[in-house]
Order: C-alpha cells, then sequence, then structure tokens
C-alpha cells in the first residue's frame, strides 16, 4: 500500500479542518443563515443554521385558503389541530419549499404554503424607555418526559417594560426542525409585565412530540428588543416494551405499588432501595434460571443469596460490577426457593426486574459479559444509534462469523439513561453480547472550537482512543468518515481521534501511561467510512445469511434500529436507506494495512485468516 495511505501529518490534518471550518462559516454567513453560536447558550441558532427553516425577522398575519390540518413537525404530517377557511392564524417562518410553520391560538406547527394567504407584516410597536430586563423566576422545567405523556413548565417571566411577544419554542436535534411550541402577542397598551410560564405550557401539544433530543428556548419581546431567558436540552424518552418473565408469579417483601415501578418498563422510574433488600419467593414447585435486574445508576457491589425450602443459603454471588453494567444477570441455582437481591448505597434504585422460568428464557433477555483482552474487531463512533445508521450490517456480519466486535462511543448520549436502555437493546438484537465502552465526550451540537474544548483538546481525545486501542487490541478498526458522513462535528472529530488513535497506538513514546499498562498495539487493518474509491470492501449487507436466522445483515440492523425508541425516524441524515447515495453504509476503505492490500474485497479479515 502507498506511504501516503500509511501517515497523516497531524498539524497539517488540524490546519485542513480548520480551513474546512472557516469555509462553512463563511458560506453559512454569505446564503444568510445565522451567524454559528460561540456560546452554548446560544446553540440554538446553531442547529438552524443548518437547517431548511428560515425564521421571519416579524410574524406575518395570514388567512386560511380552505380547510387544512397543522402538524407538529412535517414527518409523516402527524396532525394536532384542522383549521377552517377564512381562519386567522400568525406565520412565524418557511421550512423547505412546501411548509411554512404557523402560530394559531398560541400553539406552533407546520401547515402548507398552498393552503395560506399571507397578510401583513407584523412590525414591531416603538415602546421608548429603558432598555428590556427579563427574568425567569422560580423556573421548574424538566428535561425529560416520557412519549405519550404531558408534563408542565413552570416559572414566572418578569419584565421591566411591557411584552410584545413571548416564545416557548423546541428545536429537533435529529431532523433539524423548529418544533412546536407557544408564541403568543400582546399589545403595549395591555402592559404585559408578568407571565405565568405554567399557563403558557398548557398550550404546548407535548403529547404529540415525537421522542427524540430537543432544544428548548424561552424568550420574550418587546417592541424591537428581545431577551432569552432560558436554553437547554429537552428530551422525550419512548416506552419501552418488556418482554415476558414470572415477575408476576413471584411474592415480594415490597409494596404493590413498588412492584410496579420495577414492572412498567420505564428505566428512570423504580423501587428505591434505602439499603433494604428485595427478597423474591419464586412459585412453589417451579425452577427459576435467572434473574434480571435493571439500574437507574451503575450499581457495584451487588449480592443475590438464594435460600432452598429448608432456608439454607444454597448460593451467594457478590458482583463488584466492574464493568459499570446498568442491565445485570444472574443465575438461578437448581433447588433455589427464594432469592434476595441488596446493594450498597441509600440513593441505589432497582428500575427493572425480570425473573425467568427454567428453560424460558427470551431471547431478548440480556446477560452482558465483559470485553476479553483481544477483540477480532473494534468500531469506534461518535454516537449511539451511529452502529445502525453508518455501520449498519457490520456487527451482525462480524457476529454471524464468530467474531469478537467491541462498540466503543466517543460520546455518552445526551438523552442520559434512558438512551443507554435503548442502546443495549440495539445491540443485543444486532448480536453483540460485550458490553460497550463510552470514552465520556459530551454529545453536544456547539461550534467546532467549542467541541474541541469540550472534548479536552485533541490531545485528550488521541489519548482516550490509543488507550482503548492498546485495552483491547483490535486487529481490525472501523471508523467514521474524515467528513463526518454529512459534516457533523462529533462525527469529524471522532473520525480524526480514530485515524490518529491507529498511528499513535504502536509506538511506546506517545502516551507512556497506557503502554505501561496494557502494551502497545499496532492495528493490523484500519478501515473508514467512505475512503478512498479504490480500495473500498463490497459485502452485500442484503444477502440472507443462515446464522441470522435468514435474515440479512442489513434486516437485522434495520430491527435494531427501532429499538432506539427516541432516534428511530427517518430524515435526510437519519435513514438506512443509503446503499448508493452519498452516506452509503455499505462502503468502506482500508486506509491503512499493515498485512497487504486486500485483492478480494469482500472480507475484513483478509489477509489475517
Amino acid at each position: 500500500m502507498p506511504e501516503m495511505r500509511k501517515k497523516l501529518n497531524i498539524s497539517a490534518r488540524h490546519d485542513l479542518l480548520r480551513k474546512g471550518c472557516a469555509l462553512l462559516l463563511c458560506l453559512l454567513l454569505l446564503t444568510g443563515c445565522t451567524a454559528l453560536a460561540a456560546t452554548r447558550e446560544e446553540q440554538a441558532e446553531e442547529v438552524l443554521a443548518g437547517s431548511r427553516l428560515t425564521r421571519y425577522e416579524h410574524p406575518v398575519r395570514a388567512k386560511m385558503k380552505s380547510y387544512a390540518v397543522m402538524g407538529l413537525t412535517t414527518y409523516k404530517g402527524t396532525t394536532i389541530e384542522e383549521m377552517s377557511g377564512g381562519e386567522e392564524c400568525y406565520i412565524l417562518g418557511e421550512s423547505g419549499e412546501e411548509y411554512l410553520i404557523a402560530n394559531r391560538k398560541g400553539a406552533a406547527g407546520y401547515v402548507l404554503k398552498s393552503k395560506v394567504v399571507p397578510g401583513d407584516e407584523m412590525l414591531p410597536e416603538d415602546i421608548p424607555g429603558d432598555p428590556l430586563e427579563a427574568v425567569l423566576e422560580d423556573a421548574d422545567i424538566p428535561y425529560l418526559m416520557m412519549f405519550g405523556e404531558g408534563t408542565a413548565l413552570k416559572g414566572k417571566i418578569r419584565a421591566n417594560r411591557p411584552v410584545t411577544e413571548v416564545r416557548v419554542m423546541f428545536y429537533n436535534f435529529r431532523n433539524i426542525r423548529e418544533e412546536c411550541g407557544v408564541c403568543l402577542f400582546y399589545s403595549a397598551s395591555e402592559n404585559v409585565t408578568e407571565i405565568d410560564l405554567s399557563k403558557l405550557s398548557r398550550q404546548i401539544l407535548f403529547k404529540k412530540m415525537r421522542p427524540g433530543d430537543r432544544y428548548l428556548t424561552v424568550s420574550v419581546r418587546s417592541g424591537d428588543q428581545e431577551a432569552v431567558l432560558y436554553n437547554s436540552v429537552f428530551c422525550v424518552n419512548g416506552h419501552f416494551a418488556r418482554q415476558y418473565s414470572a415477575v408476576e408469579d413471584c411474592t415480594y417483601n415490597i409494596s404493590q405499588r413498588d412492584l410496579e415501578r420495577l414492572t412498567d418498563g420505564s428505566c428512570i422510574d423504580g423501587w428505591k432501595m434505602n439499603g433494604k433488600s428485595l427478597i423474591i419467593t419464586f412459585p412453589a414447585g417451579e425452577q427459576m434460571e435467572a434473574i434480571q435486574t435493571e439500574w437507574l445508576d451503575v450499581t457495584h457491589d451487588i449480592r443475590v443469596i438464594y435460600t432452598d425450602a429448608g432456608g439454607n443459603v444454597i448460593g451467594d454471588v457478590t458482583d463488584a460490577n466492574e464493568g459499570g453494567f446498568y442491565i445485570t444477570y444472574y443465575g438461578v441455582p437448581a433447588g433455589a426457593v427464594k432469592a434476595e437481591i441488596s446493594a450498597e448505597g441509600r440513593d441505589t434504585m432497582l428500575t427493572e426486574l425480570y425473573v425467568y422460568r427454567q428453560g424460558e428464557v427470551p431471547v431478548v433477555a440480556q446477560n452482558w459479559q465483559q470485553l476479553p483482552d483481544k477483540v477480532d474487531v473494534m468500531l469506534i463512533i461518535a454516537h449511539r444509534d451511529d452502529e445502525c445508521l453508518f455501520f449498519s450490517g457490520i456487527v451482525p456480519w462480524c457476529v454471524s462469523r464468530g467474531k469478537t466486535v467491541a462498540i466503543v462511543y466517543m460520546t455518552d448520549p445526551m438523552l442520559g439513561r434512558p438512551a443507554r436502555t435503548e442502546t443495549l437493546n440495539a445491540l443485543w438484537v444486532l448480536g453483540e453480547r460485550y458490553y460497550p465502552v463510552y470514552l465520556g465526550m459530551v454529545d453536544e451540537r456547539a461550534t467546532w472550537e467549542q467541541n474541541i474544548e469540550d472534548w479536552g483538546g485533541y490531545d485528550n481525545m488521541y489519548m482516550k482512543t490509543v488507550e482503548v486501542i492498546r485495552r483491547y487490541k483490535p486487529d481490525v478498526l472501523i471508523g467514521h468518515d474524515l467528513g463526518g458522513e454529512f459534516g457533523h462535528f462529533n462525527h469529524r472529530l471522532t473520525a480524526d481521534a480514530t485515524l490518529n488513535g491507529v498511528l499513535l497506538a504502536g509506538d511506546p513514546s506517545n502516551y507512556p501511561e497506557s503502554a505501561e499498562k496494557y502494551g502497545v498495539w499496532d492495528v493490523p487493518k484500519f478501515y473508514m467510512h467512505l475512503y478512498d474509491p479504490d480500495h473500498r470492501i463490497g459485502i452485500d449487507w442484503y444477502e440472507p445469511d443462515e446464522n441470522l436466522m435468514n435474515l440479512s445483515p442489513m434486516a437485522v440492523a434495520y430491527i435494531a434500529f427501532e429499538k432506539h425508541t427516541t432516534e428511530a425516524h427517518h430524515s435526510e441524515f437519519y435513514s438506512l436507506d443509503v446503499a448508493g447515495k452519498e452516506n452509503d453504509n455499505t462502503c468502506f476503505g482500508l486506509y491503512r494495512s499493515l498485512v497487504g492490500d486486500d485483492v478480494l474485497n469482500n472480507d475484513f479479515f483478509e489477509n489475517l485468516e
């Protein structure tokens, strides 16, 4: 392989990335997009900078030509309200070529342009006096709600001058659109200087929100002056379906209400143990095979004691949970009629419980294992769900061939604990049985410079990837596209850190601490998404595989992606239907090889076996 494909000048690469970022900023400014924010408080503007939404400087009065529906988002046109011909509304902006974002009776949504007759622009009133000063007092705003349920935003908005407009809006990170919210207008003559946020939130159609990550902003205007009072992540979590277990046939030492919390399918609600033990008495005369437990936080020093009918201890398991598992699994010894589960820490919360009868453990029961010291293949990816979106059939294809796969996520998921459950559900469907590794970077949509700073700089990123490569010593490593697929900063930085981690991991003078702890490792084969058309692997992810129940690797990836209930919607950037397209998830080029070039180009492990 040519030497130029084996090495990368790190400083030159950084210079190229900086120039690319500067060019992107210039293009955005020249095309009239909102300037990228320099602070986290302005991240919502950055989300919109690359979107198809154009916010009008001032709302426009409008009437409906004929009957129409106003949708929460343009995705599948989810209906939230019906509007009749001649009905008045306000238009806040445009979304693409076909849709307007409309405001009717405070609630915001999307309508077809063809249904609307625009009117006069609502110019701001000239309000003399001091500059606008507004605050949000006694705010109580949740960061998480369950899909299909409502919530309330509490707080008092106070201003030193008449408020003429107040907005509570949600920006969807995934389809990069503004979503439902509330926008109310007042006349300066009304002299509104105090607004109850809870009354505004009653007009927000929370129950219509799809699961996913959002950015919530609360702002007010007074004439031509605006103040942003609140910016924060707001997440909608999907419900999780429970698999069959014998939980309801057992008896317990806790209340029925606490038991319901352990069987409600929610990974964020459960029984707070407060130093107590959970005692499970199995159905008389029946042998149980396993117990699966889920925890709100990583719980250590878990102990499970089994006793027989005579009260004798026949099993005593102490689990230090060194792998940091959120889901733990314990076999039940023969003859056990009772199990006692305890854990250290008064704040420990058990969120879900499953008890499986002998011979009735379902395939979806998760018995995670710690990664071995040596793996066959490693994927270093930016976010949970990227293993399906951009790496598609790789995991099931490798697992079906008996390969040990390490999944390494560069970031912790923005949605937190619920996203970890979704990730584990998806990985289990893909066939992965080894618990994933998280490198702990923040998942955010910040500027390029802010992203690098929040990830601790290049040196920290390289140190993390070098350490994980040395620890698990993959024969094959697969990473993101250098351009970040669709330009996502997290993806680009992950690709950069992965590439340089490969180049640095084999030299003991680089990051000697991990070299001393794990030894060095020069990765034999390194592939990158979309790299080098002349050296791309060519595997048919759509070919049925007898080791996958005659499903194709891509079919398995589709099923797994649906487990990401807060992510599994299709949009321009988030779809598995990209074979042969720009972000083709079947195309991976051999960037570097220590065992020679691929000749057959149909096997990641060519020349290794």
